[in-house]
């Protein structure tokens, strides 16, 4: 498509003239000629007196100025374009979805792919210890991950519209403030501290308003269900909880059929409708329904190490190599390697991957090799109580 950007030009002119009963001008004699006004943009301008109504005559009225032809916009490969058609629409407290969007010129060209935040390092950095701080996960690990495209694909935090994100790392408010008040997910200890099991199912702590619940590092975490797909139901069986998507995008099912893939996303049965698992798209991979995983275009390969094609990150997902550019992830990022390990990142004065779990703390200051710099973050300043071994604590 070509887009064509060109001038509005125009004059706008407005006036009033006060005149006596009899229509004539204080201060001139009946039946003048007229006022003439000379002005240096439009030559001379004659006011006629020979009607009621002053008329406006422009004496030297020449052609339209010409502003050149209209320039053409020529369309890069894969524009990013702000609104994203295919998210789960607006949240209920108004935010509206904003994960940017890839026009696809692959084999599905015409589609619109979700892809990343594009978040810079020091958004990731705040994002990955507040989320490890709150979901009692070592922070230089979740942060690691954080630069890793499949991470995008879903998961409790990174599953969340881009607007939320953002207005979560501006909370300050621990881990009230970044978990209930912006992502509405609570969280309480589980009896005696362990977890019996993965998935807890579904609750209901006040009428409409349904929660898919886990429990993970000892936490009971629960997401309520109209925050995260914007319908109110939650959906569990053996093993699984989720929340029922919009109806557009479900479809009535039994715990035996196997899982499909719908608008880029794989989805799997549970309590008799098929709930989003993982969004492929987002991480520019295939899904594949045989597979149930999101699957690379390239090689076969094997295990799950990351190395650099170029500039890009290469990953082995779903048996299938696949690389991704790391600027689509952070702004200005490459793919770096250290110490035998690749990543996406901006600097090379550190290895992420083999970099202490837990950070290493200066007073209350914690310090992570993020995207292969090293980054400090206060963590009082963002809401915690101090640094402490495994990172902030609170």
């Amino acid at each position: 498509m070509i887009v064509r950007n060109g001038w509005l030009a125009g004059f706008v002119v407005a006036g009033a003239l006060a005149g006596c009963s009899d229509d004539v001008r204080p201060g001139a004699p009946a039946g003048d000629g007229g006022l003439v006004l000379t002005t240096p943009d439009l030559g001379t301008i004659m006011l006629s007196d020979t009607g009621s109504l002053p008329d406006l005559v422009i004496a030297n009225d020449g052609p339209p100025p010409d502003f050149g032809p209209l320039v053409d916009v020529v369309p890069v490969d894969r524009p990013v374009v702000p609104i994203d058609a295919g998210d789960a629409g607006p949240a209920p407290d108004g935010a509206t979805p904003d994960r940017p969007v890839l026009t696809d010129t692959g084999p599905d060209a015409g589609r619109n792919l979700r892809t990343f935040c594009r978040f810079s390092s020091t958004q990731m950095a705040a994002l990955a210890v507040r989320a490890a701080t709150c979901l009692n996960e070592p922070p230089q690990r979740v942060v690691e991950q954080m630069f890793r495209p499949s991470t995008w694909e879903g998961g409790l935090i990174t599953s969340r519209p881009c607007s939320i994100l953002s207005a979560a790392l501006s909370n300050n408010g621990g881990c009230i403030g970044f978990l209930l008040d912006s992502l509405k997910i609570a969280v309480e200890p589980s009896p005696g501290g362990t977890c019996a099991a993965p998935v807890i199912g579904c609750r209901t702590p006040a009428p409409g308003h349904e929660t898919a619940t886990t429990c993970r590092n000892g936490l009971i975490i629960s997401e309520e269900c109209q925050y995260v797909t914007g319908t109110t139901e939650c959906l569990s069986s053996a093993g699984a909880v989720g929340c029922r998507p919009q109806p557009s995008e479900t479809a009535a099912c039994t715990e035996a059929m196997p899982a499909r893939c719908f608008n880029g996303r794989l989805q799997r049965c549970v309590g008799g409708a098929y709930v989003h698992t993982l969004d492929c798209d987002t991480s520019l991979t295939t899904c594949d329904a045989t597979a149930s995983a999101c699957v690379g275009g390239g090689a076969a390969c094997t295990g799950d190490v990351d190395r650099c094609d170029g500039t890009r990150i290469q990953q082995c997902r779903g048996g299938r190599l696949h690389s991704n550019d790391c600027s689509f992830l952070v702004p200005g990022s490459t793919c770096r390697t250290v110490g035998g390990h690749s990543f996406c990142g901006t600097g090379s004065e550190c290895d992420p991957a083999s970099s202490p779990a837990g950070g290493t703390c200066e007073g209350n200051v914690l310090r992570l090799c993020v995207g292969g710099v090293i980054q400090s973050i206060n963590c009082v300043t963002a809401g915690f109580v101090g640094c402490g071994v495994g990172g902030c604590t609170h």
